[in-house]
Order: C-alpha cells, then structure tokens, then sequence
C-alpha cells in the first residue's frame, strides 16, 4: 500500500476517534508511524510474558523475515544505505 502512494498522499488527512471517542484528524504517514509503534510495543509485551514464563521468546526483526545476502557489506556501510530489500 504505501509503495503505491507519493509523499502527498501520505500528507493528507485521515480522520479517527480514539478509545475515549474523541475525534482526530492526522496525516496518514503519521498513523502508519503509530501502526508500526504499537507493533514493536505488543511485541515487547509478549516477550515479557514469556520471559516471565521462563520461555525464550521468539528472534524477530525485519532481516528475519525479508533474508537478502550481502556480497559486499563494506559498501553497504560505507555509503550509509541499508540494503535494497529493505
């Protein structure tokens, strides 16, 4: 979805009401941001629980879940860029 949209579309308004019904109004790139934060929030949250459960949680993170190799990671560093497939 973002892919798809310019740095105006994610500019423009999106309308809510949070848990207390009051009524905002917030760029959509804002609201992507918060969709991201309450992810990595929940994520911590379940790893607590299952630390305090004596259970390793689960290896996470973004290289996990999209693997590319890097053949020249000195480039990578070098020029301050993360890979493409990121």
């Amino acid at each position: 979805m973002l892919e798809e949209r310019s740095g105006d579309a994610l500019d423009q308004p999106v309308a809510y009401t949070n848990s207390t019904g009051a009524r905002f109004e917030t760029p959509l790139r804002d609201r992507c941001r918060d969709v991201v934060n309450y992810g990595t929030h929940h994520r911590a949250q379940i790893a607590l629980v299952l630390r305090e459960a004596d259970v390793a949680p689960p290896a996470h993170g973004l290289h996990l879940l999209r693997p590319r190799r890097v053949t020249s990671l000195q480039a990578d560093v070098s020029s301050q860029r993360f890979p493409a497939a990121l």
